[in-house]
């Protein structure tokens, strides 16, 4: 049944992707403030490797994508909305950053 499966890790991997580019683009545009890229630009990236809530996304990400493939082959129309939402939350997330 759908529901025994579930969907946590295609979620989790979705909204992972998401945090994960919208903190690329908000650190390339900060280097990119003076029209160049260069070594001063090295704090942004610190500040990048440092950010907690980044790495927890990207770990909540990575473990357990094994199941994903089993998650989206046993998806539900329910289960597909739940992840379309989750989707949808953490760009608006994102986006008021």
């Amino acid at each position: 049944m759908s529901e025994e499966i579930g969907v946590k890790e295609t979620k989790e991997a979705l909204v992972g992707l998401i945090v994960l580019g919208a903190a690329v683009q908000r650190a390339a545009k900060k280097a990119k403030a003076d029209g160049k890229l260069d070594w001063a630009d090295a704090p942004i990236v610190i500040e990048l490797a440092s950010d907690q809530g980044l790495k927890k996304a990207v770990t909540d990400a990575v473990e357990g994508a094994e199941k994903i493939p089993a998650e989206i082959k046993d998806l539900s129309v329910v289960e597909g909305i739940e992840v379309v939402q989750a989707v949808i939350q953490a760009a608006q997330v994102e986006i008021a950053k």
